[in-house]
């Protein structure tokens, strides 16, 4: 097993690492790709680069393996194959595609390099610095800063996995879903669930609005 590339996301000047989300950023079927495995560090065939720029989501850079060698134009910008001396994959750089995500979001920054695990995606409590961003049509809702809760629960998933891997370890290791370091009680399932239905309200609201007008 390997630790994974994670996707970046530029905010307010600072660089994070995408560690989980309700729901993918990208979609990389909407372009017509069929993603397949880059490398053992990269599994599921593509990673990328976000930026919020004023409120808004966009894509920035692409890095991709396709299925079918179908590399197509993306907002006017094509391919190059990277790196230039060995086929890995073909990049994709300055797309300025903005992107119409709705869902939450955990970044992670200032990565604890002790804590490292060599299998998946990192967890939260690897980072010093954690936010959770709620985006609704590729507009950022709210942002909240989870630093210090993922700090009481430093080392945890670091400890489990130097007990030993098991079915259950490796699932949890290769999740991207919200709830992985979520424990229970305030930060547990009832969180997650009161966070979706606010967006869910925000969503029927604007509908709603939308419909008078």
């Amino acid at each position: 097993m390997t630790g994974q590339i994670e996707d970046a996301l530029q905010f307010e000047g600072e660089t994070y690492s995408i560690i989980s989300f309700t729901n993918a950023l990208f979609d990389p079927s909407i372009f017509g790709f069929d993603p397949v495995m880059m490398h053992t560090a990269c599994y599921r065939g593509y990673h990328c680069w976000l930026v919020i720029d004023e409120g808004t989501l966009f894509l920035e850079n692409l890095n991709i393996q396709d299925k079918n060698n179908h590399y197509p134009k993306i907002n006017g910008v094509s391919s190059v194959v990277h790196p230039p001396d060995e086929i890995y994959c073909w990049r994709y750089e300055g797309l300025n595609q903005r992107i119409n995500f709705t869902g939450q979001v955990r970044l992670g920054k200032d990565f604890i390099q002790d804590l490292y695990v060599h299998m998946g995606v990192q967890s939260a409590t690897s980072f010093k610095t954690v936010l959770e961003i709620s985006i609704i049509d590729g507009r950022v809702h709210s942002v909240e800063n989870r630093s210090e809760y993922f700090e009481s629960k430093r080392g945890e998933f670091k400890e489990k996995y130097e007990q030993g891997s098991t079915i259950e370890l490796i699932e949890e290791a290769f999740s991207t879903s919200l709830e992985k370091d979520i424990g229970a009680g305030k930060y547990g399932k009832q969180w997650m669930g009161d966070c979706v239905q606010k967006i869910f309200n925000r969503l029927c609201w604007r509908g709603v609005k939308s419909r008078k007008s």
